[in-house]
């Protein structure tokens, strides 16, 4: 695949993943509840979700969800739900952050997580099934195409959610021995909530 072809690519889908959303709010909640180590997990199920995300739309499954509408509501309000279950859980906590990032997290936790939020996200397969075909040339073979594709869109959202941690981090530093990091949690995942479930397709 042409090399100057990718690159456009990556800065097509660069913008489109940059956007605040459900993944980014995820991110940010991890980095100011338990740091940048535990927190980098995140890009990396993000990275995992656009493996599958990649290999449903060329698969032609993600252009079959485009096409009915109830998939992408029942995605939708299913996202909607987790998010407002995490504000939920982030309001009712009371524990000072030291005390949050103390605790043991598992990181299949985190990992996993990560890749329910983007998968409960249709913002992100209506992005690919728009973007991704018109990077694919019909005269050369398909295969190494979508891999190739695949593989930039992976380190793309990788690289982009990595610098939202990045930047969270040094936010929740300055909430360090503060309990409002717990209402700063909660009021990014409700923010997200809402802005997910103002989507419509």
């Amino acid at each position: 695949m042409d090399a100057s072809l990718l690159i456009l690519f990556a800065l097509t889908f660069m913008p489109a993943v940059a956007i605040p959303g459900p993944n980014a709010a995820f991110a940010v909640a991890q980095s100011i509840k338990y740091g940048y180590r535990k927190a980098m997990l995140a890009p990396l199920g993000f990275a995992a979700a656009t493996a599958i995300h990649v290999t449903l739309i060329f698969s032609g499954v993600g252009i079959l969800l485009a096409k009915h509408a109830e998939l992408f509501v029942l995605l939708k309000w299913v996202g909607v739900s987790y998010l407002f279950y995490m504000a939920y859980k982030a309001f009712k906590n009371t524990a000072s952050r030291e005390l949050i990032s103390s605790v043991e997290v598992s990181p299949l936790r985190i990992f996993s997580y990560s890749i329910l939020v983007s998968l409960t996200n249709p913002k992100a397969i209506l992005v690919g099934v728009l973007v991704f075909p018109l990077y694919i040339n019909s005269s050369a073979p398909f295969a190494p195409q979508a891999v190739a594709i695949g593989i930039i869109a992976m380190l793309t959202s990788f690289f982009v959610y990595s610098a939202y941690v990045i930047c969270a981090v040094s936010l929740a530093n300055k909430l360090k021995t503060s309990k409002s990091a717990n209402r700063v949690v909660g009021s990014i995942y409700t923010g997200a909530g809402l802005a997910l479930a103002s989507v419509n397709k």
